[in-house]
């Protein structure tokens, strides 16, 4: 493990081995660290990689159940002390449902400024080898090289969402208090009503928004409320 991560973040992929060593394997878990924790933490201000925030995701559940220990360390980095990290959501709900997001340190290439994505312009197809795929799905699982910054700010943002879900999972009190509390994540009830009902948001961004809080506290209480499909 040691080596593997002297590695990280000078362009070899090490970070999906890194997860493999811990998948499926509670024990192991356990053991993780602050310090561990912290190195992610470290590699993310220095580069927004979607992998960094899946590898981060990965231990924050297994199999049998969450890991609570491990949901508050990350709780703590990226909800209180670097919400930099973190993408930030502008939702207004006017006229419709509107979303930007920008993502700190992936800017625009032509400009130099940070990227303020509109997501409703990601709900289209993309064809790829003589087929039609959903735009925000190819994003997620083309390679990072195939990938502009704004692609790549898509699906750093969903990444994100993801590991929302994971570290609420359980429904961890301080987890859900972070992500409702922090409003800059548009995360209160209404917000994710609002974002899963807009039909003109992409699918893949609409299922997150549902799935977030799938197994917490929030979705129930968003559940009893919702009307029509």
């Amino acid at each position: 493990l040691r080596v593997l991560r002297s590695h990280l973040g000078k362009g070899i992929l090490c970070t999906p081995t890194i997860k493999e060593i811990f998948a499926g394997k509670r024990e192991m878990l356990n053991h993780v660290d602050e310090e561990l924790i912290d190195h992610f933490v470290e590699l993310l201000q220095k580069d927004k990689a979607p992998q960094y925030i899946d590898f981060l995701m990965s231990l924050c559940i297994d199999k049998s159940g969450p890991l609570p220990k491990i949901q508050d360390i990350i709780v703590d980095r990226l909800l209180i002390r670097y919400t930099e990290l973190l993408p930030q959501v502008l939702l207004e709900t006017k006229q419709g449902t509107t979303m930007h997001v920008t993502i700190s340190g992936i800017k625009d290439p032509f400009t130099g400024k940070d990227i303020w994505l509109d997501l409703a312009q990601f709900k289209k197809t993309k064809e790829v080898r003589g087929r039609e795929q959903d735009y925000v799905g190819w994003i997620m699982n083309a390679t990072l090289s195939e990938l502009t910054p704004a692609e790549k700010a898509v699906r750093y943002f969903v990444r994100c969402l993801n590991l929302y879900g994971k570290l609420a999972t359980g429904r961890n009190q301080g987890s859900l208090k972070a992500l409702i509390s922090n409003r800059t994540l548009a995360l209160s009830y209404a917000q994710i009503l609002a974002v899963i009902s807009e039909p003109r948001l992409p699918y893949l961004i609409r299922a997150r928004h549902f799935l977030c809080f799938g197994s917490s506290a929030p979705f129930v209480i968003l559940q009893s409320n919702m009307r029509g499909p």
